[in-house]
């Protein structure tokens, strides 16, 4: 952890991820060197960038002393992340993606409700924009303008749903970051690495504020990866459920928590596995996926007593692949 030195001008330290975003690094990189609030650091870090985009950060860097480079070999977003978080040097940590942009008051902001509230984290709205420049604004949690999150809500939200992974919505006290984790053994997450970072941070954090006001602007990209399932997707989601899981078993959470956990962690599996059991092409490399996905499977129990909905959903979709694949299934999810 780094050490908490927080005072009336809090420093942010930004760390922005950039591997062949040529079209979209100038905004990106502007939006955070142009606030209006100026003790900042932004901390690029160039994962093996083929398009142009080393020349670029280093222009920054020669520009602008507050822009920290780290140039490394092709790592994935998550190792990305971890390079910048282990360097920065400010009271809070926020997270860019290089695709997106902040709104040019959004430190001015942030640095007024810290300086007000002292909150180890806020989490603010977002709205999405296109390439355009369109922009489609979010629906907000809350309608109040600033709101305490009740810590048992935020555990809760997290493990049922999707609206608190993104780390784009997080300014989080640097403090608190577990900077010095090794997050090597996840490897190339596609997948979930929101959800597995998230899960550190929610575990560390009392004090968390939400801020209803976008203050974030996310590219919603129809190339995502995330959109174009595959068997390695669903392994990446059951490696973040079962940090998750851990999390849980840490905090001592009440026995309706970890339903709302297995409920959602069955759903992901369920849709996974009859929306794109075809995909594997034949039995054997299925089995070889289900025997990878055992390994960090957390939700077998609570599956297992489920699985009268699974056979119902497979046999309802009248796939020859996926009927026959049904014994390897049940493997899967009984035998925990």
């Amino acid at each position: 952890m780094h050490k908490e030195t927080i005072n009336t001008q809090p420093k942010f330290s930004i760390v922005m991820p950039v591997y062949n975003v040529k079209k979209y690094l100038n905004e990106s990189v502007e939006s955070v060197l142009n606030q209006t609030y100026k003790n900042l650091e932004l901390i690029i870090v160039d994962d093996g960038s083929t398009d142009g985009c080393y020349e670029m950060c280093e222009n920054y860097r020669k520009l602008d002393s507050r822009c920290k480079v780290i140039h490394q070999d092709n790592k994935g977003l998550l190792l990305a992340r971890r390079a910048g978080m282990k360097v920065a040097s400010g009271d809070y940590l926020i997270n860019v993606d290089s695709d997106d942009k902040c709104s040019l008051s959004m430190l001015d902001e942030l640095a007024a409700l810290i300086v007000n509230k002292a909150p180890d984290m806020i989490i603010y709205n977002y709205s999405k924009l296109n390439d355009n420049g369109e922009v489609t604004d979010i629906e907000p949690l809350f309608q109040e303008e600033i709101i305490p999150l009740n810590r048992t809500w935020i555990i809760q939200t997290f493990v049922s749903t999707v609206v608190l992974n993104m780390m784009w919505i997080k300014c989080t006290k640097l403090s608190l970051v577990d900077v010095d984790t090794d997050y090597s053994m996840y490897g190339r997450l596609n997948m979930a690495e929101d959800q597995l970072q998230s899960a550190a941070l929610f575990e560390n954090v009392k004090s968390v504020f939400y801020y209803n006001k976008p203050l974030y602007f996310y590219r919603d990209n129809g190339e995502s990866i995330t959109r174009k399932q595959t068997p390695k997707l669903l392994i990446d989601s059951l490696k973040a459920k079962s940090r998750v899981m851990d999390m849980l078993r840490r905090l001592q959470v009440e026995e309706n928590v970890y339903d709302k956990f297995f409920e959602n962690y069955y759903r992901t599996l369920n849709h996974y596995i009859v929306k794109n059991i075809s995909a594997f092409g034949n039995y054997e490399p299925y089995k070889a996926f289900v025997s990878e996905a055992q390994s960090y499977d957390v939700g077998g129990l609570y599956a297992a007593r489920n699985i009268d909905k699974l056979v119902y959903r497979i046999l309802y979709s009248n796939n020859f692949f996926a009927i026959r694949a049904l014994g390897c299934i049940y493997n899967l999810i009984k035998n925990k």
